[in-house]
């Protein structure tokens, strides 16, 4: 059996040859994105697993921003049955090398730390089931709110 999944600049795809119930992925970094509409995720320390209820061989995330990296990926089937995935990295970056301190805009607030000694992070995932859209932040914790 064999998993892909393909990171573009805004978005997630996932191709497998069978049908995976359950995305199993660890990261590092923050993420914040929208899982495709009819999958569930959960979140937490680096990790989240995305229940594919609706899973088609297409996008699973979209609305992609954040600096991480995925360290490690696999699927589970209806049997159970694990498979590790490779995990592919779409650059369309140019002339990345030749960017220089004296014209970058990025400020202080914009990085992914308030000081050396505490973390703060952003990641956020959303997903929406029946109608209901739910976020779940980088510690766990859902907030629901009904789209209707």
């Amino acid at each position: 059996m064999k998993a892909n999944i393909t990171i573009y600049k805004d978005s997630i795809f996932l191709e497998s040859q069978t049908k995976p119930l359950v995305l199993d992925i660890r990261y590092t970094g923050t993420i914040q994105a929208d899982v495709s509409e009819g999958n569930a995720v959960s979140l937490n320390n680096n990790r989240m697993i995305i229940l594919l209820f609706n899973f088609n061989n297409k996008e699973i995330m979209k609305n992609l921003s954040g600096n991480f990296k995925i360290t490690k990926a696999t699927i589970y089937d209806k049997d159970k049955v694990a498979t590790n995935v490779t995990i592919k990295q779409v650059n369309d970056e140019i002339q990345n090398i030749n960017s220089k301190w004296d014209v970058s805009d990025s400020k202080y607030e914009d990085l992914n730390h308030s000081s050396k000694y505490s973390n703060f992070r952003k990641t956020k995932l959303s997903y929406t089931i029946n109608g209901v859209t739910s976020i779940v932040d980088g510690k766990g914790k859902t907030t629901r709110r009904n789209n209707g």
